[in-house]
């Protein structure tokens, strides 16, 4: 009894906490079909889950420099390259 509720815990915390790779393409998506500020804070939501990690960063620029919010852009782009310089 105690196993399954356990699995049931774990299934419901899986489909409130997506990976965040899935909400990366989620939010690139968004992008690609002109829904800028949809995917900036789609964007946005990825780097609070893994702040640490450089994509993120990147395609939040892009969506910021699409809405002219140059300022923001730029400084998510410094983030992206601070990130991972390659």
């Amino acid at each position: 009894m105690r196993t399954i509720a356990v699995f049931a815990m774990l299934g419901l915390l899986a489909g409130c906490l997506p990976a965040p790779h899935a909400a990366l393409n989620h939010a690139s998506d968004l992008y690609q079909n002109g829904h800028y500020d949809e995917a900036a804070r789609e964007y946005q939501r990825v780097i609070d889950m893994r702040p640490s990690w450089a994509p993120p960063y990147l395609g939040l620029g892009n969506a910021r420099w699409a809405m002219n919010e140059r300022a923001e852009a730029v400084e998510a782009y410094k983030r992206a390259v601070a990130l991972s310089p390659e």
